[in-house]
């Protein structure tokens, strides 16, 4: 059998956070609205996964929040208390 080429490898000495879920929430797990859309890019293009209590998945973007509704690009409007979570897609 022959012998194999040595190939580099390079250690990595920092952990990789790459793939991770953002959930926007403060300390007391309420939904951090104005961190969602205070992103330098339009709203329009992050795509979130938002869940609901009921365990409904919607995925779209959300275009404006309002006092007790989110609006997504769908012209769809759901109502912050039934709101789960939200996570960003990448």
């Amino acid at each position: 059998m022959s012998e194999l080429p040595k190939v580099y490898v390079n250690k990595i000495e920092k952990d990789i956070n790459n793939c991770q879920n953002n959930t926007y929430a403060d300390q007391n797990n309420r939904i951090s609205y104005d961190n969602i859309l205070s992103n330098d890019r339009y709203s329009f293009n992050h795509v979130f996964d938002i869940y609901l209590q009921d365990g409904t998945k919607i995925t779209s973007s959300i275009i404006r929040v309002s006092e007790d509704k989110i609006l997504t690009i769908d012209n769809t409007w759901i109502d912050k208390k039934d709101i789960k979570s939200i996570n960003e897609k990448m």
